[in-house]
């Protein structure tokens, strides 16, 4: 029989496992726009590969190891505080997750429709070209002072040492909120 701490344990994991509410946006609007900005050459990736599916009619296998970074960036853009960056994100882990889809169905030896794949993608594609803006809370009195203060902010996250610092502080804020 289980002791008590054992359960305990459990049932920590469990929740940090299947939390009850995906966690909240966190991502600063200013610090998306940069990461928007570094996850731009995914796009020609992801048409390149497409187009392959397309013309060719077969699954063709390729390495998701070396498109981490776009991945983690499409992750960080799906938790971002602004519309269209959450957008972003949501193409960007779309087309990765089709791309591991075709990986596993080769390796499985599964049947998978190349063409359905690359209309996914296509699809993904599309998200990730809607053009939202980062919006505002234009109600809010103060709406100036905030576009204002993220202009400065992106202006700063201009140099490679301030960006760097803050993906950091919200890599580590991702990894607490998905459990990692």
């Amino acid at each position: 029989m289980r002791s008590i701490d054992e359960i305990k344990t459990q049932i920590e994991q469990l929740k940090r496992d299947h939390p009850s509410e995906p966690p909240a946006p966190f991502v600063p609007i200013p610090l998306s726009l940069h990461i928007r900005e570094r996850v731009a050459p995914f796009k020609k990736i992801a048409v390149k590969y497409a187009s392959l599916l397309m013309n060719s009619g077969e699954l063709q296998p390729i390495d998701v190891g070396k498109l981490a970074g776009y991945r983690e960036y499409g992750e960080l853009l799906h938790r971002s505080l602004g519309t269209g960056s959450m957008a972003i994100g949501t193409g960007v882990l779309g087309i990765i997750s089709s791309m591991d889809r075709v990986n596993e169905a080769i390796e499985n030896e599964r049947e998978l429709d190349a063409d359905d794949i690359a209309s996914r993608i296509y699809t993904f594609i599309q998200i990730m070209n809607v053009s939202l803006d980062d919006t505002y809370d234009y109600s809010a009195q103060n709406w100036r002072d905030i576009m204002t203060e993220h202009h400065a902010e992106y202006k700063r996250l201009t140099s490679d040492d301030a960006f760097n610092a803050e993906l950091d502080k919200v890599r580590e804020e991702y990894k607490r909120e998905v459990g990692e």
